[in-house]
């Protein structure tokens, strides 16, 4: 079995797919405001434009994108993740890794991706770009630097993702044949009773061993973290992004 850095992003989450909706509510909050800002620029005003949902997980953008008269395509490397758009009307889901979409150059109207390419990197803009048709949009919202703020001041030693500053997706969309048609950035924040209760939460999305590399925490160390029961918050700086391709 294949345990590169990326497979290990999709089968942690084909792990946690079951109880993924309920513990994903900073995600589902912020999907809310998304698509309330796509539908707001009008967007949905134009029936069955081909659309993408490109890191889809459960399917939250797709499912309600689809109900606006629009035809999703849903990929995602996870197929447990997959089987929550099995038979929606309007989606077609498809196991596929975001590096190698297996569309051809400018053939997608629209492309949206929600929580899914800080996995990747900025260097994914490149072919999430590819697909799209010239004047056509991408729709991007990105957890950035800032996310996990009070864990990493409170507990700086633990391995939890290191999300890139805005700036770096900015800058790398600024090298594409793209128009930034605008750009913003909102905190999503929820607090848990104890640093315990967070990563559990964090369990059940598939992110507690997505962190990065460095020293094991001393397991004493661990413990007497577990022991505080001072409450924490766990935040989302989201970076939303949305792009013309030229």
């Amino acid at each position: 079995m294949n345990h590169s850095p990326d497979s290990a992003v999709w089968q942690a989450f084909d792990h946690a797919a079951e109880h993924y909706d309920q513990a994903s509510i900073l995600q589902h909050q912020s999907a809310e405001f998304f698509l309330e800002r796509i539908a707001q620029s009008g967007e949905f005003s134009q029936p069955q434009l081909q659309w993408m949902d490109a890191g889809c997980g459960t399917g939250v953008m797709a499912k309600q994108i689809a109900q606006q008269g629009q035809r999703v395509i849903a990929i995602d490397q996870s197929p447990a993740m997959l089987t929550h758009l099995q038979g929606i009307e309007g989606v077609t889901p498809i196991q596929g890794d975001i590096h190698h979409l297996p569309f051809a150059d400018s053939s997608i109207d629209r492309l949206v991706s929600h929580f899914a390419l800080h996995w990747l990197g900025p260097m994914i803009l490149t072919e999430v770009c590819r697909v799209v048709k010239s004047a056509g949009m991408l729709w991007l919202a990105i957890p950035v630097q800032g996310s996990f703020a009070s864990v990493h001041a409170r507990y700086p030693e633990l391995p939890i993702f290191d999300f890139l500053p805005a700036e770096a997706w900015i800058d790398a969309a600024k090298k594409k044949s793209v128009e930034i048609v605008s750009v913003s950035e909102k905190c999503w924040s929820q607090t848990f009773t104890t640093l315990q209760d967070l990563l559990h939460m964090l369990k059940l999305m598939g992110g507690h061993r997505l962190g990065r590399v460095q020293a094991p925490v001393p397991l004493a160390t661990f413990r007497s973290w577990l022991r505080d029961v001072e409450p924490i918050a766990l935040e989302y700086q989201v970076l939303y992004l949305q792009l013309r391709c030229l």
